[in-house]
């Protein structure tokens, strides 16, 4: 007996069957002269993102995998190209975001497509539903807006990508485009650096930190940690499939990896490397060794020992070269606050940032242990930190606790916290599983992801990644991870290598 066929079967005669395409085939013209006239009536900047939400939203009607390749890019922009309208202000990522999703959702409507949601979703929506709840307790509005917009920006960026990409080609552009945006940020990057082209106060021993389009340089090594491991799990893949003389040890799974794809990966890797030096952000260091360790120990074989070796030539640089006295200055007793005599620390301007830190993390939970539930409403850190720091020559906040943990404590609770360690389980427990049942170039993918959130897991002891356009850009890592369904109709890549990936 055959087994039943999944071919759709022939409408019955009679029935009227209109073409699916057709359906929104109205939305392109009729966005188009909406943007010729944002374009004629709005001034710049205003006009450049009110088309660019134009954009995002025509195009994820149509194909959202191209629209989420376009935000990729926007990402990288963060808030070079803002706009101050009705009393707050709109990034060009921000408005892209409320396109796709509008375009995504009429195109759901319109092709009546099912939802399959990742277990992720479920513990990202309930840190967004803790985030809403704490403005019963919020003084400071405004901030609190920010911060649900931050979270709501990126559990819709997931719902959507996890969604809408499903194929292999889909998932290397949106790769590619990373890579490509990291090479020019650290272009960018290093301009700044040469031309020492920003604040005094990011200057350390004499030498500019790089911070791009980020803002700060800290910000920037957040969005390296968030691709860089991606990045150089790909690159190791195929640069040792492209390699001959490895013979019977390449992996057929790497060689499924597009070569524009591979090129970019390595370049970037590079590059991004050499960026994450010159931030000389020491979270973002170790944040992104873990990552790239862990990427080297997932992906076994050659790679691990291509990964011990480069560690040992990165300590023997810092020994033998004047590098390593920058990483003694960044990494010395003195500037990490440790003393050897008993009583207080002393306050110095090498150890300032951390007691900065430590004050920092007083505060915060100080202000959990007084607000245990619904703590002081997220974005409120800085509203309630003078009243809740102890020191006196620290009581101008940060913005942030210097800890994620604390920070979600502290502003929402142990109703938010709960939330937060949900969403890091499931992660974990996901990335896992489909680490194990996921073969191929996918398998690859999901160790990348993996290396990533360990470096944002880790620099969240150190510094506060869910802001601005990061949550968006980890979302995008996430879906990555998720893309292979492990269903019947949709097989992995062919091709598996022993003990390795």
């Amino acid at each position: 007996m055959s087994a039943p066929s999944l071919r759709p079967t022939a409408a019955p005669a009679g029935l009227l069957v209109v073409d699916p395409v057709r359906r929104l085939a109205w939305l392109p013209p009729l966005l188009a002269v909406a943007a010729v006239a944002v374009l004629l009536v709005v001034p710049y900047p205003g006009s450049v993102v009110v088309c660019g939400a134009i954009a995002a939203g025509v195009i994820a009607a149509l194909s959202p995998a191209w629209a989420l390749t376009l935000l990729t890019g926007a990402l990288a922009l963060n808030n070079a190209v803002d706009w101050a309208a009705g009393g707050t202000t709109i990034t060009l990522p921000y408005a892209m975001v409320i396109g796709v999703l509008i375009g995504w959702a009429l195109r759901t409507l319109a092709f009546r497509e099912p939802l399959r949601q990742s277990p992720v979703v479920w513990p990202l929506a309930a840190c967004l539903l803790a985030v809403l709840a704490s403005v019963a307790v919020a003084r400071d509005l405004d901030a609190w807006s920010n911060e649900a917009q931050v979270w709501a920006n990126g559990l819709a960026v997931f719902v959507v990508a996890s969604q809408a990409l499903r194929t292999p080609a889909e998932a290397w552009r949106i790769i590619g485009t990373m890579a490509a945006c990291v090479i020019a940020l650290t272009g960018y990057a290093a301009w700044q650096v040469a031309g020492d082209i920003g604040p005094a106060s990011y200057e350390v021993g004499g030498l500019l930190r790089a911070y791009a389009t980020f803002g700060g340089p800290n910000s920037f090594a957040k969005y390296l940690e968030m691709t860089v491991p991606l990045l150089a799990a790909i690159s190791g893949a195929w640069l040792v499939a492209v390699t001959p003389w490895l013979g019977d040890r390449v992996p057929v799974i790497a060689r499924s990896i597009p070569w524009w794809v591979g090129s970019l990966a390595t370049a970037a890797t590079v590059a991004g490397g050499l960026a994450m030096v010159l931030t000389q952000s020491r979270g973002g260091w170790i944040g992104v060794a873990l990552g790239l360790a862990v990427v080297a120990v997932l992906l076994g074989g050659v790679y691990r020992w291509t990964f011990i070796l480069a560690t040992f030539a990165v300590i023997l640089l810092a020994i033998l070269t004047p590098a390593g006295d920058r990483v003694a200055l960044r990494f010395g007793s003195e500037a990490l606050g440790i003393s050897t005599s008993p009583g207080p620390v002393n306050v110095t301007p090498a150890n300032w940032a951390v007691q900065e830190r430590l004050a920092h993390y007083r505060a915060g939970l100080r202000m959990a242990r007084e607000h245990p539930w619904l703590g002081v409403g997220a974005g409120n850190f800085d509203a309630n930190y003078r009243e809740s720091t102890e020191v006196w020559r620290f009581r101008i906040p940060r913005s942030h606790a210097h800890n994620a943990y604390i920070q979600v404590v502290a502003q929402t609770g142990m109703i938010g916290l709960g939330a937060y360690l949900a969403l890091i389980v499931t992660v974990a427990i996901r990335l896992r599983s489909r680490w194990r049942a996921v073969r191929g170039s996918d398998r690859i993918i999901v160790i990348g992801a993996i290396g990533v959130s360990v470096a944002v897991a880790t620099h969240n002891v150190f510094d506060y990644l869910h802001v601005g356009v990061l949550p968006m850009q980890l979302s995008l890592v996430w879906a990555l991870a998720e893309r292979v369904r492990l269903d019947p109709e949709m097989p992995a890549d062919p091709g598996q290598e022993k003990g390795s990936a």
